[in-house]
């Protein structure tokens, strides 16, 4: 796995509102065409104020926000926003502690020990422990689908307490650690209480998948309010959220199926979108940014980006 830097472009509507949005990207790839949503679509009835909405739109659609399924751009938002990781990365594409506050690994590389962070609730009020981290292990391994393959070198995982869970590796990985970025946690209470019988997996029906299209097991900022799969993904505010809160952050934050410019260009105009996708033309952008309350923000990006090779035969000349 390789980070990159990459230029992006987002159209921000200035309405007085300062918040954060944590966002991350995984390597985009074809996806099924969509509707595209109007202008009034972007919101549905409900009792909350346009102030308490976010919303964002991406090109590639359906988004699977199950973190051992999605692996697209709009399903890496829809998951960072609703699940935790074990680390999280800086601007500076270095490491942080997350929902684990510290670590430590073994002299030949192959044993990392993580120490997790206490009192962090899922969105079900289940309190985060080591099982869970091991428990969400299994469910990749067994599913086998998403971004599961970045953990294929994990030999065992065992909790060694409440707060401690510890990974073997089959052979020591330079960049273990930066894997774990995507390593988003699920509550193993929800996921078995959600499972589909008979399924693929055995004993473990279908392990969930089909209920955490539209529902989720995460102990992240956001949890999954509504869910029309080809439509939208509309998260609402955890507010017993480990991180704590800004009191200008969100309530709501919707992530659509990316419409024609000229739709993207009503929604702006009417104050019912805040930011778009980095694939438009630059003369869309230019005729964005004559939109009264609309500023053009160019920024750089760190992107996880995979590059597979076949390793069993040689290349071709």
């Amino acid at each position: 796995m390789k980070k990159i830097l990459k230029k992006c472009l987002v159209v921000i509507v200035m309405v007085g509102v300062a918040s954060i949005l944590l966002t991350s990207c995984a390597t985009p790839q074809p996806s099924p065409s969509s509707s595209s949503p109007t202008a009034a679509s972007t919101q549905p009835a409900t009792s909350f104020k346009p102030e308490d909405y976010m919303v964002s739109l991406e090109e590639d659609w359906p988004t699977f926000s199950d973190p051992a399924v999605g692996a697209d751009f709009s399903d890496m938002i829809a998951v960072t926003n609703v699940y935790d990781a074990l680390v999280f990365v800086n601007n500076d594409n270095t490491i942080k502690p997350w929902l684990a506050e510290k670590w430590e690994m073994s002299p030949d590389g192959k044993a990392w020990t993580f120490y997790l962070r206490k009192g962090v609730k899922f969105h079900n009020g289940e309190t985060l422990k080591a099982s869970d981290v091991v428990f969400t292990l299994k469910r990749y391994h067994t599913i086998g689908e998403g971004t599961s393959w970045l953990w294929l070198n994990i030999d065992d995982a065992k909790a060694i307490d409440d707060y401690t869970v510890q990974f073997t590796l089959k052979k020591p990985f330079g960049p273990f650690l930066y894997t774990l970025v995507r390593f988003y946690v699920v509550s193993e209470k929800e996921v078995m209480a959600h499972l589909k019988q008979p399924g693929p997996y055995g004993e473990y029906g279908d392990f969930a998948k089909e209920w955490l299209l539209t529902h989720d097991a995460g102990c992240g900022p956001y949890k999954i309010k509504e869910v029309k799969t080809e439509e939208y993904v509309l998260m609402e505010k955890f507010d017993d959220w480990w991180g704590g809160w800004d009191p200008n952050a969100p309530k709501l934050f919707k992530l659509f199926a990316e419409p024609d410019s000229s739709t993207i260009r009503s929604l702006l105009a009417n104050r019912e979108l805040e930011i778009t996708d980095e694939w438009q033309a630059i003369e869309t952008y230019k005729a964005f940014a004559q939109i009264p309350g609309v500023k053009i923000a160019k920024y750089l990006v760190g992107h996880n980006f995979a590059l597979r090779f076949h390793c069993a035969k040689p290349p071709h000349r």
